[in-house]
């Protein structure tokens, strides 16, 4: 019999790293969904699965839809390229039940490829509005802005208080958005240490192919921003100007490297630009509970942090 309580929604796009994510959840006691755009798979007996078609290969749309047909107290969000550790989901339930201010927890997750090697253990905004993500072995929980939706869990009460994910996303920024939310909605989103995943996400496991450089550069340009536009306090909306303006330097050094994505860059603020009065509005119907809980997501990072993820996103 299925758990009542907890519901794992998988967004899947292609391949077969699901079957190893559908293997370490056998023995979980949970309702099993699957969104996807790929009508080839076919799914085992005791997983529901909901096909779309591939124009709706959005992530963000297809978790919300797998959280429409959850019937669960808890959601877990999964990617189709994650292998959850031993008792991962249920110690994620059991600090949810126990932790009543917190209202989101992500798992710790490891690459794939080498389980001593870590992912993310979550990440904070920073000066730059950028996000300054950490790589730390932690022993106790700790409080972040967010983590990467690979693997969280979230209290369906909580996650339809707020609206789900931003649907505007498409993917790329939609779960720090939602985490952001869920701060200022009231309550804590933790990073938690002995809830571990391993992830194949820029691993030998997964080739560079499978990745789409249009997604990477624009929607990844335009959700920084609107994300920033969205929800941050009043007296730091400074930071969506430094961002802004960060995000057009790279396009114009993109723009001899190659153009194609310094124009989706460019593309990527133009939608800001041109949306303004619709993201504000977004912003306005946030229902801000709390106002007190920056100083636990803000960490600012030392330059030589910036220098490398500057280099490296224009080298790769």
């Amino acid at each position: 019999m299925e758990n009542d309580k907890i519901s794992i929604i998988i967004s899947h796009f292609t391949g077969r790293l699901i079957d190893g994510c559908i293997r370490t959840l056998k023995n979980i006691n949970a309702e099993k969904i699957v969104v996807t755009t790929d009508d080839t798979w076919v799914k085992p007996s005791n997983v529901k699965c909901l096909y779309l078609i591939p124009e709706l290969n959005k992530p963000a749309f297809k978790r919300n839809q797998g959280a429409k047909l959850a019937q669960g107290e808890y959601l877990v969000f999964l990617d189709d390229d994650i292998e959850i550790s031993y008792n991962c989901i249920n110690l994620m339930k059991w600090y949810l039940e126990n932790h009543k201010d917190t209202g989101m927890v992500y798992a710790t997750l490891y690459k794939m490829d080498n389980h001593y090697k870590i992912d993310t253990s979550g990440s904070f905004l920073s000066e730059s509005g950028f996000l300054y993500e950490t790589y730390e072995h932690r022993i106790e929980p700790k409080p972040v802005l967010a983590g990467k939706s690979a693997c969280c869990m979230i209290k369906k009460d909580i996650f339809n208080k707020i609206g789900g994910f931003d649907e505007d996303f498409v993917m790329y920024g939609e779960e720090t958005d939602l985490s952001w939310r869920v701060w200022l909605a009231g309550y804590k989103v933790m990073v938690l240490p002995y809830t571990i995943a391993y992830h194949a996400f820029e691993t030998s496991l997964k080739s560079r192919g499978y990745y789409n450089q249009y997604y990477i550069h624009y929607h990844g340009c335009k959700n920084y921003l609107t994300m920033l536009i969205k929800n941050l306090p009043v007296q730091r909306l400074y930071i969506v100007l430094i961002n802004a303006f960060i995000w057009f330097i790279m396009g114009c050094f993109m723009w001899f490297k190659n153009r194609q994505r310094a124009k989706w860059l460019f593309k990527g603020i133009w939608y800001n630009l041109r949306n303004f009065d619709y993201i504000w509005k977004k912003r306005q119907a946030i229902k801000r509970c709390n106002n007190n809980f920056f100083k636990h997501i803000y960490k600012n990072p030392p330059a030589a942090y910036y220098l490398k993820r500057f280099t490296d996103y224009l080298l790769h």
